[in-house]
């Protein structure tokens, strides 16, 4: 299963729901992209990857690279719903060590605002 993103706005934050697989190629890369997008109009994103099936070094450097790229941009993502492969992964490579993780989602925008509001959704 190829990746799928969803980005929904709760607060004021990007929440993008990533769904199937995280790896080099195509999917990393359409990653990084929409994640660049994001940050071009939000500070404030957070990474749902309750349904990423699989992650492979790829999908680690894509993470790696929007942890940068929001560094970068005075942004922030956090991680929610990490899926027992991914937070292994993760866990292994030190990589979540430079990310806050959440157990859901609603936390997650809840550690940007405090509160979350009414959610638009968009498909990519």
């Amino acid at each position: 299963m190829e990746l799928e993103l969803q980005i929904v706005t709760l607060a004021n934050v990007a929440v993008v729901r990533c769904r199937g697989r995280l790896i080099y190629g195509q999917e990393a890369a359409e990653l990084d992209h929409t994640l660049r997008r994001l940050l071009e109009t939000t500070k404030q994103i957070v990474l749902q990857m309750a349904d990423v099936i699989q992650i492979d070094s790829g999908g680690v450097g894509a993470l790696g690279a929007a942890f940068m790229a929001a560094h970068n941009r005075e942004g922030v993502i956090k991680l929610a719903n990490l899926a027992p492969r991914v937070e292994e992964v993760l866990r292994i490579t030190g990589l979540a060590r430079l990310f806050d993780v959440h157990d859901s989602e609603i936390e997650a925008v809840e550690a940007f605002s405090g509160s979350s509001t009414a959610a638009v959704t968009t498909s990519l």
